[in-house]
């Protein structure tokens, strides 16, 4: 006698004892009446889909679901996906789009061994992948075919069975020629398995290959590493460049013995591949070569792969020269002289600067010129290769230093050299030679060179130099600031410099001579600037300063003589609104420093009347930051002094139409009641409850639980969760609390949070359902926890959910079954 059924569920019989009765259940009920309709639409040819994003849905749910159980189990609680697979693979002339979803349906289920079993026992697998199925047919024509055939293989490649299965029937062979394939994407599906069958190589102790005798890996693995080898030795620039990709994708994640294998092939092209003209070579050939260093074959100093990379950074061009010794300059492990020589590669380009003005120094850029000094002189001759190739080394200048991979950097010498492009882009005349007059000539002007070597000037370290270096450095970006015709990205860039620059020299008395004299009436310029970027760059650069130097006494005398807050105050009317909210910000910033409690008071006024009155949302997102600003940074001012402000500005906030304006003052409320509940010494909790209801701070964040927009009732469940968290410790360790009663009846958001539950006058949430009681009682009847989870959702997750893409794919048969009816 049967097992009996359960809502239509049967139980699964164990198969080798891998599977349980908690397999019973991989879908809800719905799915699972649903599940065979839409396989007999999706096998109809005669049916449509609704769109063309339904079946990628469909394989991501399939995903979902092998994830939890194993192939078998779905294929045998629902025998319908068999019969779909089969049905698609015998009619052979199947929509392309939906034989594709087919392979990689079949290998979804089959990639446990299990699944792989129940389906080549059913004859599926053949049919799908094999030589008289879907690739003997018309549609394999079609590159979505051939993906979803690739696809799917890759999907089954999981065990040791299907792996035998694939090189068993010589599919390694098809896999192999699709890697050229015309169309990208089957080619890189390609790639992607062959890749994935190399690294998966298991290890085979006894097993010999008749290939050059190697032992210990498949024959499939062989057949592989063998094509790899034929294909580098070929004329053909599109099946060197591929077999290079793979090669790249695959060394130091596979098996050490096939990475030797790999490299032993590559190796014997590499020298002939490089001096002939197919260039599209080149690049793939240089990244596998980073890929094979990466790996243990680089750990030998006077390994092959040393000497080749080690040539290879004397005959490149210096454009593929110098990402190339970038990748090998990152490689910590590798020999320090092949290091020194790559960095030395990047830097020459710089180093042409210094020799073309006369200004190489005893311990210059590079030592010994690596290549021939003559090609790259030519290049640095020509405006655009001398741009290209300039930005190129400071670009990976500025990346190296970042990470701290130069290798003993002339650092002083480095600096220099940054500060002499500067100086030459912004046509600054020095002395040069006749060669190097039309390699300065190239510089002028350029703002891609301005740009990449005030990144490359970076953050200041350790300066060899001494005092002078910074005096230089702040001198050439104060003519930045100063120079009228600098583009607007470049001032940004040299404002963000000097920033950086002036933080590292803070505890100099000469910086305030700088600031007062030089840096500050240049900012009072270009807060009057007529490009909008660059009066936002002046603020942002004031905003820093403040933040950085407020401490810092000399910093309140210079700016209480410079007349910029009175410039800031007019910058709040500026008509572009990018503006205004950095003149909020460097105002809220700037007010710190005098930490005077009447401007603050006066400041926070007019913060108000913004917040009310401003129709752009970016200044009145800065209005909400800046007094959570306050709140935090400025303990010595009385909290009474902000607070008729502050809850002016909650009230606001509350209301704007902003969401971002409003999770803003959602995070003011939530630094306020921080502060408010975070000392309470002995008295305990109850006085500072006491407050947040008086200021209605409660009722605020209550309001916004039932927002229209996710993120702000999101905030606000997060708020009150940790608000009770706090609270419920808090009762844990002294009483009182349940003297401060709060009485939600009559308020808005209570009857609108009730209505929402769907109770009515005689249901569970009637009048009397959220009555006036402790804080903590009322937080824990409003179910918080599953508010919480209801909003983590995203806001399609029913749309998107399972059983709403079926009922759609499903649609398709009933549509057609009623125009039936009506014709």
């Amino acid at each position: 006698m049967g097992l009996p059924l359960l809502n239509g569920w049967i139980p699964v019989l164990c198969f080798r004892n891998r599977l349980t009765v908690t397999h019973w259940r991989t879908m809800d009920s719905q799915c699972a009446e649903l599940l065979p309709l839409v396989c007999a639409v999706l096998s109809d040819p005669r049916q449509s889909l609704p769109d063309d994003t339904c079946l990628e849905k469909l394989l991501d749910w399939f995903t979902e679901l092998t994830g939890r159980v194993s192939g078998l189990s779905l294929l045998q609680l629902h025998p319908c996906l068999t019969d779909f697979m089969s049905a698609v693979f015998k009619q052979k002339s199947s929509e392309p789009v939906i034989l594709s979803f087919s392979l990689r349906l079949a290998g979804q289920l089959a990639a446990s061994e299990e699944g792989f079993s129940f389906l080549e026992h059913r004859g599926v697998l053949d049919r799908a992948f094999g030589a008289q199925g879907v690739r003997g047919a018309a549609p394999w024509s079609e590159a979505t075919v051939r993906s979803g055939w690739v696809r799917g293989l890759g999907g089954m490649l999981q065990h040791t069975p299907a792996r035998h299965f694939f090189h068993n029937h010589g599919y390694t062979a098809v896999v192999l020629d699709l890697q050229t394939d015309m169309s990208l994407f089957v080619a890189a599906a390609a790639n992607q398995l062959l890749a994935q069958i190399l690294i998966s190589t298991p290890s085979l102790p006894g097993h010999a290959s008749p290939e050059n005798g190697i032992g210990g890996v498949e024959d499939g693995t062989v057949e592989i590493v063998r094509h790899v080898g034929e294909a580098l030795c070929s004329e053909d620039p599109l099946r060197s460049g591929q077999v290079l990709r793979l090669v790249g994708l695959t060394v130091g994640r596979c098996p050490q013995q096939v990475t030797e294998m790999l490299w032993q092939r590559m190796q014997a092209a590499t020298e002939r591949m490089m001096g002939n003209s197919q260039h599209s070579v080149q690049q793939p050939l240089l990244d596998a070569l980073l890929a094979v260093a990466r790996t243990a074959l680089f750990s030998s100093a006077d390994s092959s792969l040393v000497a080749l990379m080690d040539g290879l950074l004397g005959t490149l061009s210096p454009k593929q020269a110098i990402p190339f010794a970038s990748g090998i300059a990152r490689l910590q492990d590798g020999p320090a002289a092949l290091r020194r020589k790559a960095t030395a590669v990047i830097l020459q380009p710089l180093d042409c600067i210094l020799a073309a003005t006369d200004q190489q120094h005893p311990a210059g850029l590079v030592q010994e010129f690596v290549g021939e000094r003559s090609v790259l002189e030519e290049q640095m001759s020509r405006k655009a290769s001398c741009v290209s190739l300039l930005c190129l080394a400071l670009s990976h200048t500025q990346q190296l230093s970042s990470l701290g991979l130069f290798p003993d950097p002339p650092a002083t010498a480095l600096l220099r050299c940054v500060l002499t492009v500067l100086k030459l882009s912004s046509g600054v005349a020095m002395p040069c030679g006749p060669a190097g007059a039309s390699v300065l000539t190239s510089l002028i002007g350029s703002s891609r060179v301005q740009r990449s070597a005030l990144d490359a000037l970076g953050g200041p370290g350790p300066c060899p130099g001494g005092a002078e270096v910074p005096a230089e450095v702040l001198a050439v970006l104060l003519e930045y600031l100063r120079n009228p015709g600098v583009d607007s990205s470049v001032l940004k860039k040299a404002m963000q410099a000097v920033s950086r620059w002036l933080c590292f020299c803070s505890d100099s008395a000469a910086i305030w001579l700088f600031l007062n004299e030089d840096l500050i009436p240049v900012l009072k310029k270009r807060l009057c600037d007529v490009r909008w970027e660059v009066r936002d760059s002046a603020l942002e650069l004031l905003t820093q300063l403040a933040e950085q130097l407020r401490e810092k006494p000399g910093f309140r005398t210079v700016l209480s003589g410079s007349g910029l807050p009175v410039l800031l105050l007019s910058s709040l009317s500026d008509p572009e609104s990018y503006v205004r909210a950095s003149a909020i910000t460097a105002l809220g910033q700037v007010a710190l420093v005098s930490a005077l409690a009447q401007e603050l008071q006066d400041l926070a006024l007019r913060f108000v009347e913004i917040l009310a009155q401003d129709s752009e949302g970016f200044p009145r997102r800065a209005v909400i930051r800046v007094f959570s600003m306050w709140l935090t940074q400025c303990p010595p001012l009385p909290a009474q002094d902000l607070e008729a402000p502050t809850l002016a500005v909650l009230a606001l906030g509350a209301k704007d139409l902003d969401w971002e304006v409003k999770v803003h003052t959602l995070e003011l409320a939530e630094t306020w009641m921080e502060q408010t509940l975070g000392d309470w010494g002995t008295s305990g909790p109850v006085e500072p409850l006491q407050k947040l209801l008086r200021w209605k701070l409660l009722d605020g964040v209550c309001e916004a639980l039932d927002d229209c927009d996710r993120p702000v009732a999101r905030k606000a469940c997060s708020v009150l969760l940790a608000l009770k968290g706090l609270l419920s410790r808090a009762a844990g360790l002294q009483g009182g609390m349940d003297s401060v009663t709060w009485d939600p009846a009559g308020q808005r958001w209570a009857e609108e949070l009730r209505q929402r539950r769907g109770a009515g006058e005689s249901g569970g949430a009637g009048p009397g359902w959220l009555r006036r009681g402790g804080v903590l009682e009322v937080l824990s009847v409003l179910e918080l926890e599953a508010l919480q989870e209801t909003l983590g959702q995203s806001s399609d997750h029913v749309q998107n959910s399972p059983r709403s893409l079926l009922e759609d794919i499903a649609a398709a048969r009933a549509s057609e079954d009623n125009a039936v009816d009506c014709y």
